[in-house]
């Protein structure tokens, strides 16, 4: 019986992703999903040495156990990396069936997101401007780039992803709107309100005064990493998504909300905020980036109120 490395086939599978010219983030979150699988099976089964029998026990078992730690978005997600990268080895006859498709997705359960209510967001606000006041030196840089950047997340409802991708160049003050580069680097234009224009004009006078003190704090990206280039010597990459993760625990730690709330949240709870603020799904589909219309109503319907709902029938005439 022939028997699979499958450390060695994962190595092909991102291969192949990369000459198929899938995103970076692509990349990254098939990368990282296909590598925590790979590392909870390999404890218990030598995956470099395995059968194909067992190769799909193995899977079976580790998709039976993802409703124990993730919601039905997540797990389905998962779900179709993993299928993707069975599919893969079928394809290349690394195993003689394609059983990813035997894989059952997630199905029930709420969709109802944890967001910020308009008490906790001023109380993140709070934690965050006091920060700012009782910051000094290079501190107050921290501080009001943290600001900054609840800011734009909560307003826009960009992906970390995407935050940690923007550059100065890319807001148009005169136009009103940012150029985002999204999943799939897809290139969005996403319109910004009077108030976020002000709130990065702050910003930028901030920093100018911090540079005037004697602090280098610009770069081309807004949230910039704070390793220096080996190559240039200067702090000019973007930030990780992982700091973003960082970042707001430290916030979160300050705050007394107890909800299970993410950096993602915060897209969620503007994507909340526009619904019952009257805005229309096509119109919030296309600020969120999603692909279709369709998954914005799978994930926001429940936000849609029955008052809302009541009104919109009064409107039907035959």
């Amino acid at each position: 019986m022939e028997h699979l490395d499958i450390k060695d086939l994962l190595s092909k599978y991102y291969g192949h992703l990369e000459r198929s010219k899938r995103s970076k983030n692509t990349l990254y979150n098939y990368s990282l999903t296909l590598g925590k699988m790979y590392d909870s099976l390999n404890e218990s089964t030598d995956l470099k040495r395995i059968s194909e029998k067992d190769f799909r026990r193995c899977i079976y078992d580790y998709a039976d156990g993802l409703s124990s730690t993730y919601a039905n978005n997540t797990i389905n997600t998962k779900l179709n990396i993993i299928k993707s990268f069975i599919s893969y080895l079928y394809k290349r006859e690394y195993i003689p069936d394609n059983f990813g498709v035997k894989l059952t997705r997630a199905k029930g359960g709420s969709n109802k997101k944890d967001i910020l209510a308009p008490d906790e967001f001023e109380e993140v606000i709070r934690v965050l401007t006091s920060a700012i006041r009782e910051g000094s030196g290079y501190d107050v840089y921290f501080a009001t780039r943290n600001w900054f950047m609840f800011q734009i997340m909560i307003r826009l409802g960009l992906r970390k992803s995407e935050v940690v991708g923007l550059k100065w160049v890319d807001f148009d003050m005169i136009g009103m709107s940012v150029s985002v580069i999204g999943k799939g680097d897809k290139l969005r234009y996403v319109p910004i309100n009077r108030d976020l224009k002000e709130i990065l004009s702050d910003y930028k006078f901030t920093l100018e005064k911090i540079e005037v003190a004697g602090y280098n704090v610009f770069s081309d990206y807004i949230f910039r990493s704070e390793h220096v280039n080996k190559e240039t010597g200067k702090k000019d990459r973007p930030m990780s998504p992982k700091n973003i993760d960082k970042i707001f625990k430290k916030i979160l730690a300050k705050t007394s909300i107890t909800k299970d709330i993410t950096p993602h949240s915060l897209r969620h709870t503007f994507s909340s905020y526009c619904i019952n603020s009257g805005m229309s799904i096509p119109v919030l589909s296309n600020i969120l980036g999603h692909a279709n219309v369709a998954t914005t109503l799978n994930i926001y319907t429940h936000e849609i109120s029955q008052a809302e709902r009541q009104r919109q029938m009064e409107k039907v005439r035959f």
